[in-house]
Order: structure tokens, then C-alpha cells, then sequence
């Protein structure tokens, strides 16, 4: 389990980005990724993140916004001394998208 407080001190000694994800990775269920594909189609997302990493090609943020279900993983973050808010919603889906992009770009490598 990473802490809030943990991944900010590994932004400041390591790859922020890569502290980011790891924090907000903990909070992804497959049923939140297969969501995340349903809701904006993995050709989409594939595209965008290719594009950006952070997936804000994907405009205007309200889709994102209008995605994430209020108090989603809420005992999840304050376990990890942190609390719900839109911006946490949209980064665990976010990162829920990378990881699909992910899992299924190395489904089609193994073929």
C-alpha cells in the first residue's frame, strides 16, 4: 500500500509520473477499466494517450468529470490518508484507461 505522503516524498526523489501512477494504480479494478472502455471506446483512448500521456487530448475534462461515480474508492484513499474529490476520481480513471491500453497492447504483442 502506497500512502498519499508516500508517493509526493517519491515525486521529489524518483519520476513523478511515475510515483503518480503507481499511487492512483492501487485504486483500479478491472470492472473500472472495462467501464472506462465502454464509456469512451479503446480506439479513442489508444489514440489519445499515444498522444499524451496524461490523456488530455480527451477534451473537454467534463467527459472525464461526468465519468467518475462520486465517492468511488473513498475508503480506499483515506486509508491511504487521503479523501475523494473529482481530481482523485479522474486520475484512478485515467489511469484505469493506461492500463487498458496496456493490458490490450500486450495481448496483440503476444499474438
Amino acid at each position: 500500500m502506497i500512502t498519499r505522503a508516500q508517493m509526493f516524498e517519491a515525486s521529489r526523489t524518483s519520476d513523478p509520473y511515475k510515483a503518480h501512477r503507481a499511487y492512483y494504480r492501487q485504486f483500479v479494478t478491472p470492472a473500472l477499466q472495462q467501464a472506462v472502455v465502454a464509456k469512451f471506446g479503446l480506439p479513442l483512448l489508444i489514440d489519445a494517450l499515444a498522444q499524451d500521456r496524461n490523456l488530455n487530448t480527451i477534451a473537454p475534462v467534463q467527459r472525464w468529470d461526468g465519468f467518475v461515480q462520486p465517492g468511488y474508492a473513498r475508503a480506499a484513499l483515506k486509508a491511504r490518508g487521503d479523501f475523494w474529490s473529482l481530481a482523485n476520481g479522474v486520475c484512478i480513471a485515467k489511469e484505469a484507461a493506461r492500463m487498458a491500453v496496456e493490458d490490450y497492447q500486450a495481448r496483440e504483442s503476444d499474438k
